[in-house]
């Protein structure tokens, strides 16, 4: 027979008023690819496509044609992209090739001074929708309030080290430390081969290595495995 909304007419009215509150928002083709990827590296589980299809405002069948041109850049970075009907969409791969995934996302989307900025939350209001993809990729990698204990322990490195890092290395440091600290949480760490890991001990900065992620252990209540 249909669909029928009963109420009466001042219900009807308030409800018709309070849809055209919604925001919707057109994204482009490249700004929905953004979310996509984003939406994939930081999801445990598979995603669906209603759920990516409805957050963007499109179709299933955009969003599934978005994957299938979004599949190379993914087999560019290792990574299998699998579709199972039902079940949703997900990311098959190692632990490395996810992270330099991550990290690839995030310089893609956003300047070195940008996210230097964004680091020390000195970013204007009006930020593009690139930079604010990337801002709310980050705070899915950990809380805000966190940000500054990051900032912390590698200053306090810096000063242990003896020597300044610079802004390209701080940046990355910063988002590899982010990145470490969230998948560990998520029981995804680092494999390393005994090999390496041996021929790493040997090294002076080793030591340094050590003593922050003692740190990190102690502040965040996780423990971080040797080959991270």
């Amino acid at each position: 027979a249909g669909i029928l909304v009963t109420g009466s007419d001042v219900k009807k009215y308030l409800l018709a008023e309070k849809i055209k509150t919604v925001k919707k928002r057109d994204y482009s083709a490249t700004e929905r690819k953004s979310v996509i990827i984003g939406r994939l590296l930081t999801s445990q589980e598979p995603v669906k496509l209603f759920a990516l299809s409805s957050g963007l405002f499109v179709t299933d069948a955009t969003i599934s044609n978005d994957l299938d041109k979004l599949e190379d850049w993914f087999r560019e970075q290792n990574l299998k992209l699998l579709r199972k009907p039902g079940l949703g969409v997900s990311l098959l791969g190692n632990e490395k090739d996810f992270r330099r995934a991550i990290v690839k996302y995030i310089y893609e989307h956003i300047g070195e001074q940008d996210l230097l900025n964004l680091i020390q939350d000195n970013l204007d209001d009006n930020k593009d929708f690139q930079i604010a993809q990337v801002s709310k990729f980050l705070l899915k990698l950990i809380d805000a309030g966190n940000w500054k204990k990051f900032e912390k322990m590698l200053t306090d490195l810096e000063y242990e080290a003896g020597y300044t890092f610079s802004d390209n290395a701080f940046i990355g440091f910063f988002v590899h430390f982010l990145l470490a600290v969230q998948r560990i949480k998520n029981h995804e760490p680092v494999d390393l081969d005994s090999e390496n890991l041996s021929r790493l001990r040997q090294v002076k900065e080793f030591q340094f290595a050590k003593n922050l992620a003692e740190k990190i252990s102690a502040t965040f209540e996780i423990e971080v495995p040797e080959t991270e």
